[in-house]
């Protein structure tokens, strides 16, 4: 999606991540399908990759057999650039951005687009949701997110819940795994118009999928 981070999907690399884990423990369909109270045809399907659980699910499949939901489902997800000092002193609250501070701003817009994008697509890890709780101390809720949220003051966890409730409601509960360039798009310029973040105008497309040219950031 874009060319600082790798966020892809892949039902395929999921179930021969899941067909692995079952043969290391001797596992068989069956008894996973006990386990986590679906038919055995789903769980063929899984490890076909024809397709993939939920999220909820997932967190079950991670638990039982002792591993993450990034290696699991996700394991080629990564952010690839590295964070300055700076902006690791920011991310832990020894710091704030001014208006005038470019380049830890520009840090900001590529790291959150990032968060965000797996917020809304997948999930984040506890890391990753550490660091989006402390980007969301400058994030903005503009008038038209108040309406479709239903806050108008909020917690990261309301934020987090009430986002993905509204994606789930407005466009179907399979949305979430579907990690299209087309779907990406949508559900990113939704975002921009539900927040804004402090000291980055509206007019810069904080959420576009492509590198943000530093002399049309507009600072207020």
């Amino acid at each position: 999606m874009h060319d600082i981070y790798c966020f892809r999907e892949d039902k395929k690399e999921f179930g021969k991540n899941l067909k692995s884990l079952m043969e290391d423990r001797k596992m068989t369909v069956e008894e996973l399908a006990d386990k986590v109270g679906y038919g055995v045809n789903t769980i063929n399907k899984w490890r076909s990759g024809e397709r993939i659980p939920s999220l909820d699910t997932m967190k079950s499949l991670a638990t039982i057999f002792k591993t993450t939901i990034q290696k699991l489902y996700l394991p080629n997800s990564y952010y690839k650039k590295e964070l300055s000092p700076e902006f690791i002193d920011f991310i832990n609250e020894k710091l704030e951005i001014g208006q005038t501070d470019y380049h830890l701003l520009l840090e900001l817009v590529d790291y959150n687009r990032y968060l965000a994008q797996k917020m809304m697509f997948s999930f984040l890890s506890p890391k990753e949701k550490r660091d989006y709780k402390s980007i969301f101390r400058y994030y903005i809720l503009t008038p038209y997110g108040v309406e479709k949220l239903n806050l108008k003051e909020m917690t990261f966890e309301e934020f987090h819940d009430n986002f993905r409730a509204y994606i789930k409601q407005q466009y179907g509960a399979s949305l979430p795994y579907k990690i299209r360039l087309e779907d990406s798009m949508m559900l990113i310029n939704e975002l921009n118009k539900i927040i804004k973040i402090k000291y980055v105008k509206e007019d810069v497309l904080l959420w576009n999928l492509f590198p943000v040219n530093i002399l049309k950031m507009i600072l207020i």
